[in-house]
């Protein structure tokens, strides 16, 4: 168990998780490998909201099967929305993995790689526990993935993502902050900040805990020194507020850049968007209160 293979699969959050996973894995002595037939650990990171990287997934569950026979002391772990939302019914489909860990109990790998001869296991709870408090291994040296959020609360009628990553839960702006300036201290000059509904940042926290909107964060985040560019995804248009379309005019680091789902641009009347939830009055009228306040803005759906 002296190397492992972690192949990732699904949306920017997952490539963030990894960045995680790969840092408890060579905290525990793995080297990274290019092939699973050359890791004594094998990890796979799956999605299951993008149905091209759940194909992707079960296309690689041969391999990995006649790797396991060959060699029985190998470790197969899958983590991510997949296992969160298969749960007991992954091991039924794939009897050779070892472990299976939802995205909120990524913390629990060490436990797996310490405990590996208590097979299978599986670590599902809905936690209140962030994949951006652990440390990270970065693939790149100027851009880094910082998690400000988990979860969504919308409910929309064809999305299973709060099923799987669990309700809308903030970070604590200070971690946040705490974590952007540590990574241009290390050189990072680009951040983009994750969550399942980014605009939705603060409204979970009350009382003592509030800590202002998502608006108020990225002007804390913009103030950071030598931070060039911040990006970040994905919004909803319901949390998308005046008050934020003014901070990304406002901000001169904040790229010029909006992310939302194109499921969107369907009217109510089609699609269920969000349980009780009013949207926009229109699709090109939420863009045009977009760019009148920052022209060069352009959308990606």
């Amino acid at each position: 168990m002296e190397t492992y293979y972690l192949r990732s699969f699904g949306c920017q959050m997952n490539e963030h998780d990894a960045e995680r996973i790969r840092a408890v894995l060579e905290d525990h002595g793995l080297t990274s490998v290019e092939s699973p037939e050359d890791a004594g650990v094998i990890v796979y990171n799956t999605c299951t909201v993008r149905e091209s990287a759940n194909e992707r997934f079960a296309g690689h569950m041969g391999s990995v099967s006649r790797i396991k026979r060959t060699d029985p002391e190998r470790l197969v772990i899958i983590t991510g929305c997949l296992p969160q939302a298969e749960q007991q019914a992954l091991f039924a489909a794939y009897p050779f993995v070892d472990a299976a860990i939802g995205p909120q109990n990524l913390d629990r790998l060490a436990e797996i790689l310490v405990d590996g001869a208590l097979r299978p296991q599986g670590f599902f709870d809905d936690r209140d526990v962030f994949s951006g408090d652990l440390a990270a291994r970065r693939l790149r040296s100027f851009q880094a993935w910082v998690q400000v959020m988990s979860g969504c609360t919308n409910f929309c009628a064809y999305c299973i993502v709060p099923f799987v990553r669990g309700p809308e839960r903030s970070r604590a702006s200070s971690a946040v902050i705490a974590e952007v300036g540590a990574l241009v201290a290390d050189g990072v000059r680009e951040v983009t900040l994750l969550g399942q509904n980014v605009n939705a940042y603060g409204a979970d926290l009350t009382g003592s805990q509030a800590q202002g909107d998502f608006a108020d964060l990225l002007r804390e985040i913009g103030a950071v020194e030598g931070l060039r560019r911040v990006r970040f995804m994905t919004s909803h248009p319901r949390d998308l507020s005046d008050r934020l379309i003014a901070a990304i005019a406002e901000i001169r680091s904040v790229c010029e850049h909006v992310h939302l789902p194109a499921s969107l641009a369907l009217t109510p009347s089609s699609l269920r968007c969000a349980a009780d939830t009013p949207l926009r009055p229109s699709w090109s009228a939420f863009l045009h209160c977009v760019r009148q306040s920052r022209t060069s803005v352009s959308q990606q759906i």
